[in-house]
């Protein structure tokens, strides 16, 4: 993971489809490849969950923290009105999976 200069996490678990169907990996990142859930969400390494959405705004309406795909491709988490990058679980090198739910 990397912080942009607006503080959102730029992450390398690989390139989405940008309706989230689809996760392709790259650069060894230990992610296995395949179909998204709709209702998938991503896990933090304190164990928190960050929910997908589609654009930056949709982090205004919830825990204030947005899983997106940017438009290089690549997942990317938000928080409102605040630096992504300034919460201790999103630190580079830090460990994220995204799961689906029970």
């Amino acid at each position: 993971m990397y912080s942009d200069h607006f503080g959102n996490i730029i992450t390398s678990i690989g390139r989405i489809s940008f309706d989230f169907g689809e996760l392709s990996p790259w650069i060894r990142s230990g992610a296995l490849g395949g179909k998204i859930s709709p209702k998938a969400s991503v896990e933090l390494v304190d164990g928190s969950r960050v929910l997908i959405g589609k654009t930056y705004s949709d982090a205004s309406h919830g825990p204030h923290r947005i899983a997106i795909v940017g438009s290089n491709g690549l997942l990317e988490i938000a928080a409102w009105r605040s630096k992504a990058g300034m919460d201790p679980a999103l630190q580079p090198g830090a460990r994220l999976r995204m799961v689906s739910p029970a």
